[in-house]
């Protein structure tokens, strides 16, 4: 029988000792309770919709009878967009105010991004 000669053995001493005394565990500092919050802290309010326009979004829609997937269809856009805006999903921000402005001209209402509340 022929054995290699590479070991892969490590027979180097290990030499285990005691910690010396006076290295007693020590627990963390107890972190401060948090303080009351303020108005910085709190995250900005997302502003929805009015309801009066979403109201007058649907009552535009019944009155030429579409449905919301017809509409969509007119619109070239997916149906849960129009369920969305219905649902008062989206937040009341630039883009979604030239989607409802876009959405009514649709629906015959003659309205401007300028019209609509702040």
């Amino acid at each position: 029988m022929s054995y290699n000669s590479v070991n892969y053995q490590d027979w180097t001493p290990v030499t285990i000792t005691r910690k010396k005394k006076g290295t007693a565990y020590t627990a963390p500092k107890t972190p401060k309770p948090p303080s009351e919050p303020t108005e910085e802290d709190e995250p900005p309010k997302i502003q929805k919709f009015p309801f009066e326009l979403i109201k007058n979004l649907m009552e535009a829609r019944n009155t030429k009878n579409l449905t919301q997937d017809a509409l969509a269809k007119q619109l070239m856009i997916n149906t849960s967009i129009i369920q969305n805006l219905e649902g008062n999903r989206y937040d009341y921000n630039s883009n979604y105010k030239k989607l409802y402005v876009t959405v009514m001209r649709k629906l015959g209402v003659s309205i401007k991004l300028a019209d609509l509340p702040k």
